[in-house]
């Protein structure tokens, strides 16, 4: 059973595969999200653009659990919607417009953009919703659900997702599952030791390099950030975004993940999380510091100052955390899996 302090984490880097991994808990399968985690912290380039946040390294595939799992797509119009929620009985995921619901709940930004909703059940003419990205649990009206999935410019909005699960061909395969897991960890332990991996061409940097060159490059990122041509609290806002995703959820969803499944895997796991929360505490607070500059209305070189502190005295925990993942990753050598 999972420490009860670690439900709050993110389970990954944007909005499908957090509410994915709900979806796969609420089918008793959430061990098998590990493919789509990642030990953080990931970093590729100080534009600040959609590879720094890297959202796009985990595409909406499920990869080999495919092999395991089917899922259902389809796009509701809003009468088709109502009619699938009153009839419906099993979670669900359901792409939104998330303005629509800024518009009544201060928990979700007032951005124009999709969103994947873990949606629980059905009550009355509510939705009971878990959303583990933007922290909402609770009921959001039906009414208000139509008119987030109303036409728009982007493609995803309305869309659903459900899993079909035969549940006794995976209790016949799960020695098979487990093998997967495993070697699945087994390359997440390879990519870290590495410190670099490619995705769609781009070079991004992992763990103790991701923050060096984040060190390297800081004033190019903090001032590339903040002079947008946006306003003040827009830019902070964008920088604070951009790192979460980059220095925090990733690191979440793994400590997440390995505090709650560690039986899983042949050896003690409990130093690597023990340093990895420690590293994040660090983290959120460079999170923090960020939130603290735009309040107080701080230009960007007293942020920089207090971020490359910071960077220091989480680098030195990083280097632990390198050793620690090296000799796991030499442990499961000798095991055979």
């Amino acid at each position: 059973m999972v420490n009860n302090s670690y439900e709050h984490y993110r389970r990954g880097v944007n909005c499908y595969w957090n509410s994915m991994s709900l979806l796969l808990e609420q089918h008793g399968l959430e061990h098998m999200i590990l493919k789509h985690l990642s030990f953080g912290y990931i970093y590729s380039n100080s534009k600040l653009d959609i590879t720094f946040e890297l959202e796009a390294e985990s595409s909406n595939s499920l990869g080999w659990l495919d092999q395991y799992i089917n899922i259902k797509r389809y796009r509701l119009s809003e009468e088709e919607l109502y009619e699938f929620l009153k009839q419906n009985k099993d979670p669900f995921l359901l792409c939104v417009n998330i303005k629509a619901l800024a518009s009544e709940y201060r928990s979700f930004p007032n951005i124009h953009d999709y969103h994947y909703l873990n949606v629980v059940s059905i009550e009355d003419e509510s939705v009971r919703v878990k959303d583990q990205y933007f922290g909402y649990r609770g009921l959001i009206p039906i009414n208000l659900i139509l008119k987030a999935i109303q036409p728009d410019t982007i493609v995803q909005i309305g869309e659903v997702i459900q899993l079909e699960v035969n549940y006794d061909y995976l209790k016949e395969k799960s020695k098979d599952i487990i093998n997967l897991i495993r070697n699945e960890l087994l390359m997440r332990f390879d990519q870290y030791l590495e410190g670099t991996f490619k995705f769609d061409g781009v070079l991004n940097y992992v763990g103790k390099k991701a923050l060096e060159k984040l060190s390297e490059e800081l004033d190019t990122v903090i001032f590339s950030a903040i002079e947008r041509a946006e306003s003040i609290q827009d830019n902070w806002n964008y920088l604070l975004r951009r790192f979460n995703t980059s220095f925090i959820y990733s690191r979440e969803g793994m400590i997440f993940y390995l505090t709650k499944y560690k039986n899983l895997f042949p050896f003690d796991i409990s130093i690597l999380v023990n340093c990895m929360e420690e590293s994040l505490a660090i983290t959120r607070h460079m999170s923090f510091l960020i939130i603290q500059a735009n309040l107080k209305k701080k230009g960007p070189e007293d942020l920089i100052r207090s971020f490359k502190q910071k960077l220091e005295e989480v680098i030195k925990i990083e280097e632990k955390i390198y050793e620690q993942i090296n000799l796991l990753r030499s442990e499961l050598d000798k095991i055979s899996i």
